[in-house]
């Protein structure tokens, strides 16, 4: 069977990945990591029309701790939890628990905690955590942001509340 073609794009900033993704009904995926992305390409279950690369997007590559409320970015790698100095208290301790559930070294060294989201596997660590803390997932659309609780984003097996053209910026368990 001949590969499916695709347009690849590499936006620089939130608003230029949010254009790509909501431009003309496409069917767009978001690559970051790409480890559940590119299996997904390759067993032929999807066939997007365009990828959109963010890992050019700085904005993106953050983590904040403000009001004691952490926010993580959409390019924050599953690694960088493995250590409780990323994220201090029973927090770290219980993502450096759990980080180390996530497939092996080399996926955790690509793979993101807000890109579990988009997926909304039923084995992701990430998402049962974000249920369990009763975490918000913020996305970007081309209608503007919103802010979705973990209980009414994941409805299901692989099935969330992010709409067609949609980014998730972050995910910041409380």
């Amino acid at each position: 069977m001949k590969p499916a073609a695709f347009d690849y794009v590499v936006p620089r900033t939130v608003s230029e990945a949010v254009d790509a993704l909501g431009n003309g009904g496409r069917k767009a995926q978001v690559l970051a990591g790409g480890q559940s992305l590119l299996l997904e390409m390759h067993l032929e279950r999807i066939r997007p029309d365009l990828v959109v690369d963010i890992n050019r997007i700085p904005e993106l590559d953050d983590m904040q701790i403000t009001d004691n409320t952490l926010q993580v970015g959409a390019l924050i790698r599953h690694h960088v939890f493995e250590s409780t100095q990323a994220v201090t208290g029973p927090l770290g301790s219980l993502f450096s628990l759990a980080v180390v559930n996530i497939a092996h070294p080399p996926i955790r060294s690509r793979g993101t905690m807000v890109g579990s989201f988009g997926w909304g596997h039923p084995a992701s660590e990430w998402c049962a955590i974000a249920m369990a803390l009763d975490a918000d997932i913020q996305l970007q659309g081309t209608q503007g942001a919103r802010t979705v609780a973990a209980r009414d984003y994941f409805h299901g097996p692989l099935k969330t509340a992010r709409r067609p053209g949609e980014l998730i910026t972050s995910g910041p368990p409380p």
